[in-house]
């Protein structure tokens, strides 16, 4: 109890009450919404106010009347004009406002437990408990984050903010054409948008990575694009890495029988792309080992514009100080090994 120098332990006070019902001339109790006494409430039916003790009697929420009130809908109304309750407990119809506050679990020190939607400046922050999501910038959040930037903008970045990292989105309102940049406090190190992915600050499309990919392919003896008839390989791996639009290959084949070639340029074809259609861009290969060719070993080779096969070339008379020299198909056998790798740009 409350006493000078110990203060009441209810914090919260509640309004006076009017409570209405509807009797039924059967029902004797009803009950308030607010604790009262016989003497503290003045009841009402159909309009006629009703004589405490005699008419009813009030204890804590129980409103109990002498004979039951006639039928009628809303005719019994009780005003509670009694002293305001204290309690510890904040009212549920009330609105809690503070400057500063700090939310706390149980006594055992368990984390709280909040139920309902909550609404910080209608579309600031949006907790939709219904459907579990969370909208910043939007009071009706479409995903488990929602994230709505009007300005077109989104900074997600560290506290350090003479060197920190931050993290930015673009997005021009109402349409695609943004973009995601990661910056540092004085420049911007990478960034991805339509074109690609770009670093420091480039901005320029032809300067974009736009696509990155590895796989396998089977590459072929042939003849410029020409199936030699009866050629038979038992290794034929073809592996890839593109980046951008850089190719790198690497190749090994090897035959078990040399078919039916003809006197025509010896190509190894059946590339994973098509070189670049660029005049006088010829993208040469490396070759790593090579063994059982007829009268001459492949010693170079390279790419013309606009096809997907190697054309190989040898120094016929041994010496690397000659002319090369077209390798044609005949010069392919029946226990024929070729190793190269080559790096080309494609389309």
């Amino acid at each position: 109890m409350a006493y000078i120098g110990h203060s009441a332990s209810g914090n919260f006070t509640t309004k006076p009450s009017k409570d209405t019902f509807s009797g039924n001339a059967s029902t004797t109790a009803f009950t308030l919404s607010e604790g009262a006494t016989t003497n503290t409430v003045d009841v009402f039916v159909n309009n006629v106010r009703q004589e405490p003790t005699t008419a009813y009697t009030v204890d804590g929420t129980t409103l109990t009347f002498t004979a039951a009130p006639g039928s009628g809908t809303n005719n019994i109304y009780v005003v509670n004009r009694g002293p305001l309750q204290l309690s510890a407990t904040h009212p549920a119809a009330q609105a809690l406002k503070a400057s500063t506050g700090t939310f706390t679990g149980a006594l055992s020190g368990a984390a709280a437990t909040f139920t309902g939607d909550l609404t910080v400046d209608t579309s600031t922050l949006k907790v939709d408990s219904t459907n579990n999501r969370v909208g910043v910038g939007t009071a009706s959040p479409s995903a488990p984050l929602s994230i709505l930037s009007t300005n077109g903008l989104l900074n997600v970045q560290n506290g350090n903010t003479s060197n920190g990292t931050k993290i930015q989105t673009f997005v021009t309102a109402g349409n695609a054409n943004g973009y995601l940049a990661i910056e540092g406090h004085t420049k911007e190190y990478v960034r991805f948008d339509a074109d690609g992915l770009k670093f420091n600050g480039d901005t320029a499309a032809a300067n974009a990575l736009d696509d990155y990919e590895e796989g396998t392919f089977t590459p072929v003896f042939d003849q410029s694009s020409t199936a030699i008839s009866g050629v038979v390989t038992d290794v034929n791996t073809g592996k890839y890495t593109k980046i951008g639009n850089k190719v790198t290959v690497q190749i090994y084949l090897h035959t078990t029988a040399a078919g039916s070639p003809t006197p025509n340029a010896l190509t190894v074809g059946d590339l994973p792309f098509v070189a670049a259609n660029v005049s006088n861009v010829h993208p040469s290969i490396s070759i790593g080992y090579v063994a059982g060719f007829a009268t001459a070993n492949p010693t170079t080779g390279f790419m013309t514009p606009n096809t997907d096969y190697i054309r190989l070339f040898t120094t016929a008379s041994g010496d690397a100080r000659t002319n090369s020299a077209t390798m044609i198909g005949t010069y392919l056998g029946s226990d024929t090994y070729l190793i190269l790798n080559a790096t080309y740009l494609t389309n």
